[in-house]
This record gives C-alpha cells, sequence and structure tokens, in this order.
C-alpha cells in the first residue's frame, strides 16, 4: 500500500504508463549492443594468453589450463588423496601430536596417497602460458572448500619435506604453490578464487618460508635459487584489478544473460557450483513500472554498467591505493544513495527535468545496490603478499651477506646506496623502511601508500641474518 501511494504520482506524470503503454527501458539494439559486447568479452577470456616466467627449467608446452584443472578438480590420479584428506582433515591438519600412534599413522598415509600432489602443481606451474582456467566463461569455477583442502594439502606436505631436512626441496615446494595460487588469478580469475589463493599465499610467506630460511642446511645455491624465485613472483604478481572487473563479467555472464534465454538454458560448460538460482527460469518481480521482458534486459544492462563503474573507480593503471580509494568512494556514495528514505527519493525523481529518466537511473542504482559487493575491503589484504615478497627477498640477501662476510648487516649498512634498490615495495608503489625492533633486531616495514589510504597499519616482518 505504501509503494501504490508513493507510485501515484508516477502515473500522473506518465499517462502511457497510467494507459499501459510502458516506455521501452532498453532497446533492441541496446540489448543487441550489450550482448556483443559481454560475449566478446567472454571470447576474450577463452583465448586469452598469460605469459610469465617458469621458476625453474625449460617450460612445458601449451597452456597450464589442463594441468592447472586437475589439480583443483582432481584427476584420476588425484582422486584418493583428495578423499583421504576430506576424510582426514581434522586429523591431518591438526596440531602433531608424536604420542598419537592413530595420528602418526594417518600422516604416514597421508604422506604415501598423496605423493602425487606436489609434482602435478610442480608440472601445473611449468607452463609459460598460465592464464586461470576459471576466466568468465572459459571454465565454470568448481566449488571451492576442495580448492581449499587442496592447497592445504600442498603446504602440509612441503612442511613434512622441512621435518626431513631437505629445506632447499621444501623451498621449491613453497614456491612452487606460490606461483600456483598466483595463476589461479592470473588473467582476471574471480574475486572469490583470488583471495582464496592469496590467504594460502600469505600463509607461506609470513610463516612457512621466513621458517625455513631460519634452517642451517639451506645452501648458498639454494639462497641463490629461492631469491630468483621470489623475484620472479614479484615481477608476475596478477592484476588485482583485472579480478575485479572479472567479477562484474562473470555476473553478467551467468545471472544477467541467461535472464534473456528460455527457461532451462544455461551457459556452455554449465553454471558455476553454487550458482543454483538458474537465472534462465527467473520470473521478473522486481522493478516497478517495468515489464518483465525489458526488466531482464534492464539487470543486464545494470550490471554491465556496475562493471563501467568499477572499471572506472579501479582502473588497471592505477596503484593499489588509488583502486582502494576509487572503489571506497563508490561504495560510499551507494551507501549514501540507501540512506535517503524511498519516499525522498520518489520526489526527488518527480522534480528532475527527465522523471523518466530519473526513475530509470533509480531502478538501475537499486539494481546495482543488490548485486555490487565492496571490493576495496580485500585491497590491503592482496597488498600484504607483494610486501611480503619483498621482504623475503631482502631476507635473502642479509643471510647471503652474512655468510659472505661473517657478520650481520645493521640498519645502517642496509641504509646505503648498495641497498637501496633492494628495500622498496615492488608491488605497491612504495618503499620498504627498515627500523629497529623492541629486541633490537632489524624491522622492515611497508611505506606504501595504500596503508594510510586504508587507515590501517602497514606490514612488517622482522630481518634476521642467521
Amino acid at each position: 500500500m505504501i509503494l501504490a501511494r508513493l507510485l501515484l504520482p508516477l502515473f500522473v506524470l506518465f499517462p502511457s504508463v497510467a494507459l499501459g503503454g510502458l516506455p521501452p527501458v532498453i532497446s533492441d539494439s541496446e540489448v543487441a549492443a550489450l550482448e556483443a559486447r559481454l560475449l566478446a568479452e567472454i571470447e576474450d577470456n577463452r583465448t586469452r594468453t598469460c605469459v610469465r616466467p617458469v621458476l625453474r627449467g625449460r617450460s612445458a608446452a601449451g597452456p597450464a589450463d589442463t594441468d592447472i584443472v586437475s589439480v583443483v578438480e582432481g584427476d584420476e590420479g588425484l582422486r584418493e588423496c583428495y578423499e583421504f584428506i576430506q576424510q582426514f582433515e581434522a586429523s591431518v591438519f591438526g596440531p602433531p601430536d608424536a604420542a598419537n600412534e592413530r595420528q602418526t599413522g594417518l600422516m604416514a598415509r597421508f604422506s604415501k596417497v598423496c605423493a602425487s600432489l606436489p609434482p602435478a602443481i610442480e608440472r601445473a606451474t611449468a607452463h609459460a602460458d598460465a592464464c586461470s582456467p576459471y576466466l568468465p566463461g572459459r571454465r565454470p569455477m568448481p566449488g571451492l572448500m576442495g580448492l581449499q583442502r587442496t592447497l592445504r594439502a600442498a603446504r602440509h606436505l612441503a612442511a613434512l619435506v622441512v621435518l626431513s631436512d631437505r629445506a632447499g626441496e621444501a623451498a621449491d615446494r613453497f614456491l612452487d604453490l606460490v606461483r600456483f595460487a598466483q595463476d589461479l588469478g592470473r588473467g582476471g580469475g574471480s574475486m572469490v578464487m583470488t583471495m582464496l589463493a592469496t590467504s594460502m599465499i600469505r600463509e607461506i610467506l609470513s610463516n612457512d618460508l621466513p621458517q625455513l630460511l631460519a634452517r642451517p642446511e639451506l645452501t648458498d645455491e639454494d639462497l641463490v635459487r629461492i631469491r630468483r624465485g621470489l623475484g620472479q613472483l614479484i615481477e608476475t604478481e596478477p592484476s588485482l584489478q583485472r579480478s575485479i572487473a572479472a567479477d562484474t563479467t562473470w555476473l553478467a555472464y551467468e545471472a544477467g544473460l541467461p535472464l534473456l534465454r528460455g527457461p532451462g538454458w544455461a551457459p556452455p560448460g554449465g553454471y558455476s557450483a553454487g550458482n543454483q538460482a538458474r537465472p534462465a527460469d527467473y520470473e521478473p518481480d522486481l522493478l516497478p513500472l517495468v515489464t518483465p521482458g525489458q526488466e531482464r534486459r534492464f539487470i543486464l544492462a545494470a550490471i554491465m554498467d556496475l562493471g563501467r563503474r568499477h572499471g572506472e573507480a579501479c582502473p588497471e593503471s592505477a596503484t593499489l591505493a588509488e583502486c582502494y580509494l576509487g572503489l571506497r568512494a563508490m561504495t560510499e556514495a551507494m551507501r549514501g544513495w540507501r540512506s535517503v528514505p524511498g519516499w525522498l527519493r520518489a520526489l526527488q525523481t518527480l522534480a528532475a527535468p527527465s522523471p523518466w529518466e530519473a526513475w530509470l537511473r533509480h531502478l538501475r542504482e537499486l539494481v546495482q545496490e543488490m548485486v555490487s559487493v565492496p571490493f576495496e575491503s580485500y585491497v590491503p589484504g592482496y597488498a600484504v603478499r607483494p610486501f611480503l615478497l619483498g621482504a623475503l627477498r631482502l631476507q635473502v640477501a642479509v643471510l647471503r651477506e652474512a655468510r659472505r662476510t661473517g657478520r650481520c648487516p645493521t640498519a645502517e649498512d642496509l641504509g646505503t646506496p648498495a641497498w637501496r634498490e633492494r628495500i622498496r615495495d615492488p608491488g605497491t608503489g612504495g618503499a620498504l623502511v627498515l627500523r629497529v625492533g623492541e629486541g633490537g633486531g632489524i624491522v622492515v616495514e611497508s611505506a606504501a601508500p595504500i596503508w594510510k589510504a586504508a587507515e590501517e597499519s602497514p606490514p612488517a616482518m622482522p630481518i634476521r641474518c642467521h
């Protein structure tokens, strides 16, 4: 009843509406142009190449898609491993207890049945062309709980190699796993997969590799190989901006485009896991003063316009700090719109020079409010990745210098011109800064502008030389 009272003035202003003749929201030519643009983006994803150097050895032929999919979704050679870790996840990944014979036995079996997982990850990372297979339209996304278990299992297996006093081999496995996680988002993977991979990358870079670098059995050759690998990972960090854009493309392809198709239609290859809404079967009943057929068109147009707004707020040329500020301004604008009472929005629409155009803008904002994600909240977490890579590369350089000179470099030593090029934050446009920690040791901290923009404390890492 309240909605009817609010909409009554619109029927007075738009007599054609009152008589049943709604003005077109999206014309045939406009919707054809939207479809063509979306399908061109999908085709670009299907044929995209993402060339980057391999960490070790010669590169394998062809793109990495098949080998990445084998790891993520589990081929025949990995199925027993995946079934095992799903069944015994709590025991395998729980705190180690040498006195627990059952856990000890499960760990031995885990190492055996999952022995093929590290080589599978190494094969997947050996390709020079390594776009994510899960770019929108390239392949539907699988369920991510299984992927999370797989990444944890691979990390756990690398940690077991460390305990076997094979630190150099363990370093290779950890670096392979970081590279594999990078590739899951390379070329514009979805944000949910990108941030799941980011969580694993941060765990390895902030915990596993710092502990590994403290192992005395690492040789000079190991340190050289680790530093070279970290440098390659730094230089080939995927674009977060592309992942943000990809999320809207995915939404348009799997939720917007099906609205224009008949019931039962699905994108080639099917919907991604978890997309159970079956948009093609959706019965429009959301937007007032819009016919069902026009509503279907309008939702696709609103989603693609949202992608345009994300692209303007966070273009690929922008720094992470600039992206954060642009995306936050976009979210705040939406919140400001949401805070205006509905009756006042209706009055503002009526008072506009072109009430029908103002009404369409209102409806577009309504759709975008429902599907928009505050992407700026993910930017600081992603920005930790390049900081940790840069800090670890500095850590390795300090270790090598200590072995060469027989003494630990001081903060003053690290401030000399010879070290300045090494002391920089490689992905966010800001320098690494050094300070003396509470215990007297050296601490490296990020001075990238993202932390000031996000009003967060910058990440830091202690630097050790033994």
